[in-house]
């Protein structure tokens, strides 16, 4: 997974899993509810989706908080992001804050950060600004080990100026701290998938040897576990077709072609156990085509999927 792909990815779970920490890191001293953190995902602006949204009550009324994450500043992606606000303000009818994060800090031609304007002429129009938070700056705040930011210590190597072997000692200890055995893998898990950017694997290995035990912790995270379900489902399904197929060219000579296709285009486990030991009994090969034509997924299923 490339670099700015895993920084996304780790940030929208961490809204997801952490709401409130995440608006605490814009806006420490606020006092705030969220009252949903789970908004439908339909809108959609430009074939994207927002990165999160909720519904947060401040002292000022209910709010939609928009969050966005990014590596690294792009004046480019300003128009997304206001189309992006726009889009919640006229879906939920309620004003929107939006909060840009950013890992990297910005190069010294940035300017005016969270300002968006529209100049036809010598004058702005049109403008729309927005609170920006640069990530890299709490470095210091997640070494020391502030509770705050304690879901970031995960990405301390993407945001100190060279990441080192005292870092990952400190990242071991502030994990080893957390008294959730389900928080402390979650932390674990990630802090293991950005380290293997920046240090060996086998290092890596033994450096963590006691965390990469953890994996029925790991499963108990909601959205790790489900991302390892998922693995684990498509590595019994690729067994299973391994297996048919091995069975079929062993028996019938069979190889690739077209009963390969639709052996391959069946992905539940269940189903493929079944045709496994069907294959294994089976005395021709028309049998087994005539059952492979039967539990095929139809056209109107992948369709459905495509």
């Amino acid at each position: 997974m490339i670099i700015h792909q895993l920084n996304d990815k780790f940030l929208k779970e961490m809204a997801v899993l952490h709401p409130k920490e995440c608006i605490q890191w814009a806006f420490a001293d606020k006092e705030f509810t969220i009252l949903s953190a789970q908004l439908d995902k339909e809108l959609i602006v430009r074939s994207r989706q927002v990165d999160t949204a909720m519904i947060v009550r401040t002292e000022k009324g209910r709010h939609i908080f928009h969050l966005e994450f990014k590596t690294k500043y792009n004046r480019r992606e300003l128009r997304k992001i206001l189309g992006y606000a726009g889009g919640l303000t006229v879906k939920y009818n309620l004003d929107v804050t939006t909060i840009l994060y950013l890992i990297k800090p910005p190069s010294k031609r940035a300017k005016d950060l969270g300002l968006y304007q529209s100049m036809p002429f010598d004058e702005p129009t049109n403008q729309f600004g927005f609170k920006v938070v640069q990530l890299c700056d709490f470095s210091k705040a997640i070494l020391d080990g502030d509770k705050r930011f304690i879901s970031l210590v995960p990405l301390l190597p993407e945001l100190v100026e060279k990441p080192n072997i005292a870092v990952l000692h400190r990242q071991r200890e502030l994990i080893r701290s957390q008294q959730d055995p389900v928080r402390r893998a979650e932390l674990s898990y990630y802090t293991l998938a950005f380290a293997e950017r920046h240090f060996p694997s086998n290092f890596l290995r033994t450096f963590f040897k006691e965390d990469r035990q953890m994996y029925e912790h790991w499963k108990r995270v909601p959205i790790v576990g489900d991302m390892m379900d998922e693995q684990e489902q498509k590595g019994r399904v690729l067994a299973f077709q391994e297996n048919i197929m091995a069975i079929l060219a062993s028996r019938f000579g069979v190889e690739n072609g077209k009963i390969a296709r639709i052996v391959n285009s069946i992905d539940d486990p269940k189903k493929l156990r079944t045709i496994f030991q069907r294959v294994l009994k089976a005395k021709a090969l028309d049998t087994v085509v005539d059952m492979l034509q039967k539990a095929k997924p139809s056209a109107n299923r992948k369709t459905a999927k495509a």
